[in-house]
C-alpha cells in the first residue's frame, strides 16, 4: 500500500489544522490536505452563532494543503449538497501516486461524492474518518431512511476500503453498515492538548487575577457552558438547573453567541440573575481564560456528534456533566469518576449533578484528575498511530 494520503475536507477547521501540522512537524507520513472552500479564512456567517465569525489560529500554516475551484452556483458550506461543485478533485485524483489512500469527511455534497467513485475507479484506497455516531442512526425512521441504509450499505460494501474511527459511538456506525474489525482504526477525535495544557499550566497561577477581571467572585462555585445559543444545545435547561440548584456561592458562565442570546438576555435581567454572565463569543486565543477560572463543564444538547468543548475543558483538569445524547459521553465520561451522566431533558437530575460537585470541593479535584487522564489518550499522538498502523 502507497503511503500517500490525502485527505478531502470542506475547509480549514479551528480543531483539525492542528493535527495537519502535527503530521508535518512528525514528518514520516506523506500527505495533503484538499480543501474544497475557502469561505472560513476570508470569515463567514455562521448561522448557529448568529454572527460573522474569523477563526484567531493560523490555519493555513506549516503544511501541505491545495484548494480546489468550487464552480457551484450557490457556493457555501450553508446550501446543502450542490454547494460544493469541485469538479477539479478528478484529474486531482488522477495524477496520484498508485493506492493512494484518500480520507474523505463524509458524504454530504457532490465533491465528496465525486471524490469516493473517481478514487475507487483510479485504483485508490478510500476510507472515511468523520463524526457520525450510531445513535443517530437508530433515531432514523420512515421510507426514507430505508432508502438511506440501503444507499450507505452499498457505498460501504462497495466503495469504502476502511475507516477511521474517532469513538465508540463512531465505531458502531461503521460497524452497522458493514466495516469489519481488521478495516476500522482508532484515530480519536481530540484537541490540542498540548496547546491547552500549555494554557493551563501558564493561567493556573493567575487564576484569582483572572476572576478579578472577569468580575466573578473569588470564592465562587463556577459553571461553565461554551458554545452556540440555539435550540439543540438547550441552553435554558442550564438555566433552569442553576436557578434551582441548592448551591452557595454559585455562578454560571455561558460563553458564546447564537440566535437565542436576546432570550438568555432577557430572561437573565428579568429574573435579577446576577450569579450570571454571558460574555459572549469567545475565539480560540481567548477561550482558555474561561477554562480556567471554572469548577465544573457542562453540555447539555440534545444532539451532538461530538463535542470538542468536552476535549477542551478536560485539559484544564474539570469534571464534567453531559446529557446521555452528547456523543463523546460514551469515550470521555466515566459516570462517578470524571463527571455525572444525565439523561437528555432531565433538569432536576442535571440540577441534582451539579449540587453534587458544588457541594463537595474535593470530589470536583478528584473527578478534575480522572479528566486530565482519560483526556491523554484523545491525541494527536494516538492519531498518527491509527494512520500508521492502516498504512502497514
Amino acid at each position: 500500500m502507497s503511503s500517500k494520503i490525502v485527505f478531502v475536507t470542506t475547509h480549514p477547521i479551528q480543531y483539525i489544522v492542528p493535527l495537519y501540522q502535527e503530521l508535518a512537524k512528525e514528518g514520516t507520513l506523506d500527505f495533503q490536505v484538499i480543501y474544497l472552500t475557502d469561505e472560513t479564512i476570508k470569515g463567514s456567517f455562521d448561522k448557529h452563532f448568529g454572527r460573522e465569525i474569523k477563526w484567531d489560529l493560523p490555519l493555513l500554516d506549516n503544511y501541505n494543503y491545495k484548494f480546489l475551484t468550487n464552480y457551484s452556483w450557490k457556493p457555501s458550506l450553508n446550501t446543502g449538497f450542490w454547494g460544493l461543485m469541485n469538479f477539479g478533485i478528478i484529474p486531482y485524483l488522477w495524477k496520484q501516486p498508485s493506492k493512494s489512500v484518500i480520507i474523505i469527511s463524509g458524504w454530504s455534497n457532490l465533491s465528496f461524492i465525486l471524490t469516493i467513485i473517481f478514487a475507487k475507479l483510479f485504483g485508490h484506497h478510500c476510507a472515511f474518518r468523520m463524526e457520525a455516531p450510531l445513535y443517530k442512526e437508530e433515531n432514523r425512521t420512515g421510507i426514507l431512511n430505508i432508502i438511506r441504509y440501503q444507499s450507505l450499505s452499498f457505498m460501504f460494501r462497495y466503495f469504502i476500503d476502511y475507516s477511521f474511527y474517532i469513538g465508540s459511538q463512531n465505531k458502531a456506525f461503521y460497524e452497522k453498515f458493514g466495516l469489519k474489525p481488521e478495516q476500522l482504526f482508532f484515530t480519536p477525535y481530540c484537541v490540542d492538548n498540548k496547546r491547552f495544557r500549555e494554557g493551563f499550566d501558564n493561567l493556573r497561577t493567575y487564576k484569582s487575577e483572572i476572576r478579578e477581571k472577569l468580575k466573578i467572585p473569588l470564592d465562587s462555585y463556577v459553571i461553565l457552558f461554551t458554545g452556540k445559543f440555539y435550540d439543540i444545545k438547550r441552553p435554558f435547561d442550564l438555566l433552569n438547573a442553576y436557578v434551582d440548584a441548592d448551591i452557595d456561592n454559585k455562578f454560571l458562565i455561558m460563553v458564546g453567541d447564537g440566535i437565542m442570546m436576546s432570550d438568555i438576555q432577557k430572561y437573565v435581567k428579568e429574573s435579577e440573575l446576577n450569579t450570571i454572565q454571558l460574555p459572549g463569543f469567545k475565539n480560540q486565543t481567548e477561550i482558555s481564560e474561561y477554562y480556567v477560572i471554572a469548577d465544573i463543564f457542562v453540555l447539555c444538547s440534545e444532539s451532538e456528534t461530538w463535542g470538542l468543548s468536552v476535549n477542551e475543558a478536560m485539559n484544564f483538569n474539570l469534571p464534567i456533566i453531559l446529557y446521555d445524547s452528547v456523543g463523546c459521553g460514551p469515550d470521555l465520561l466515566l459516570d462517578s469518576v470524571n463527571g455525572k451522566l444525565v439523561k437528555k431533558g432531565n433538569i432536576l437530575e442535571l440540577r441534582k449533578a451539579l449540587e453534587f460537585y458544588g457541594n463537595d470541593s474535593l470530589e470536583r479535584e478528584r473527578a478534575g484528575v480522572e479528566s486530565k487522564r482519560i483526556i491523554k489518550d484523545f491525541s494527536f499522538e494516538k492519531i498518527i498511530d491509527g494512520l500508521k498502523l492502516a498504512l502497514s
